[in-house]
């Protein structure tokens, strides 16, 4: 600890014009009283500095503060206050340029503890702001180029690899068609479709999410019974399976109140996209077959907005929370060894999340390793069902 001891008010003042930074003294109703040399040259007054304060903003010297100036804030509280603002400034040349400065005020008490002067104090922080947007765009660099590798290496796997599927099988066919026992045809018939449905899914998810990334998309919305469409997805989802994988799922639709008919505003198409991908999901990662139940209650949330909540669970392997935190990030993909299949293109939560948003809901997720996930939907109540 140290303590510099000036003998007189000329050794203050010294000090004050020695500061590099601009700092100044203003009245409780604005008035510039005093600003050290920084400050004189920065806004070209004279010594002694007169008139009202020179405030952030594009009108010189008026006598009022300007928008967000944390001076009325210092008066009214009594407290420090703190503000970033920029201000247009104008060089010995003529040139003017916006620099950007941090602003610090401090409250001077009177006998009777009334704030009656200010200090105010500014840091020109233009360059440190220059050099941190020139971060952030070196980091948004990289994060693109991340995602561009990660785009390429997707789109690698899984076009080329169920492409690659159709082409030996129907050169297969081609070549020795007559060798081939009808059955045998038929399977190969089978696992050609398979792969053309799988190549069209992924391309439909990649062109859901290009037109989701535009901010301007537009939702069709109608009231659509969440409780219906669940059924609807579910009885696709178990269609989908093998006959031998039916048999080890347990597929449920469960109504919390059954007097309720769970009307939400949403877009069908879309809407229709987030259940698909939730009990693909969860059939992926149930890979020995289990429990998936859909779930759909009213919100208990506490919420203004009355709200339906839709939660997707299912009984595998569970996320540890490591994956937990990313997993509607795009392209992440799990990486487990208990699935029969990989983690797939890691774009469909990331378009079940961008879904939900644009539709005024949320969604998140609960897991626990060995033990299954739930996901849960909260959606708004359609306006229609309210009124009734």
């Amino acid at each position: 600890m140290f303590s510099l001891a000036l003998s007189s008010p000329l050794d203050w003042e010294q000090v004050f014009e020695a500061i590099s930074d601009p700092i100044c003294v203003v009245t409780a109703d604005y008035r510039l009283i005093h600003a050290n040399k920084a400050y004189r040259e920065t806004f070209g007054l004279d010594q002694p500095p007169t008139g009202t304060h020179e405030c952030f903003s594009l009108a010189a010297h008026q006598d009022h503060p300007c928008e967000n100036c944390p001076l009325p804030q210092t008066v009214a509280t009594r407290s420090p206050a703190f503000v970033r603002q920029i201000r247009d400034i104008t060089n010995a040349d003529g040139t003017t340029e916006a620099r950007m400065y941090q602003r610090w005020t401090y409250p001077m008490f009177n006998q009777d503890g009334e704030v009656d002067r200010v200090v105010e104090m500014l840091k020109d922080v233009t360059e440190q702001e220059h050099l941190r947007e020139a971060q952030n765009q070196a980091n948004a660099l990289r994060e693109a180029d991340r995602l561009k590798t990660e785009l390429l290496a997707t789109i690698n796997h899984e076009l080329r690899s169920p492409l690659t599927s159709i082409k030996g099988y129907a050169e297969t066919l081609a070549r020795h068609e007559d060798r081939l026992a009808p059955l045998e045809r038929h399977e190969f018939l089978l696992a050609i479709a398979e792969a053309s449905d799988r190549l069209g899914a992924t391309i439909d998810l990649f062109l859901e999410m290009s037109q989701l990334a535009n901010q301007s998309v537009k939702l069709d919305r109608v009231p659509v019974d969440g409780a219906r469409m669940a059924r609807d997805a579910v009885a696709t989802a178990s269609q989908r399976l093998s006959t031998r994988d039916a048999e080890r799922y347990r597929f449920s639709v469960q109504v919390a109140d059954a007097t309720l008919t769970p009307l939400v505003a949403a877009d069908p198409r879309r809407l229709r996209i987030v259940f698909d991908q939730l009990l693909e999901n969860a059939v992926k990662y149930t890979p020995d077959g289990g429990d998936i139940q859909v779930e759909i209650r009213s919100s208990a949330s506490g919420s203004a907005q009355p709200s339906i909540e839709i939660i997707v669970r299912d009984s595998g392997i569970g996320m540890p929370p490591e994956q937990l935190q990313h997993i509607f990030e795009r392209f992440h993909r799990i990486n487990t060894q208990l699935t029969r299949e990989d983690g797939g293109i890691g774009l469909g939560l990331a378009v079940c999340q961008r879904i939900v948003t644009l539709h005024d809901g949320s969604l998140w997720a609960e897991s626990t390793p060995g033990q299954g996930s739930a996901f849960h939907i909260l959606l708004p109540r359609s306006a229609e069902e309210i009124a009734s």
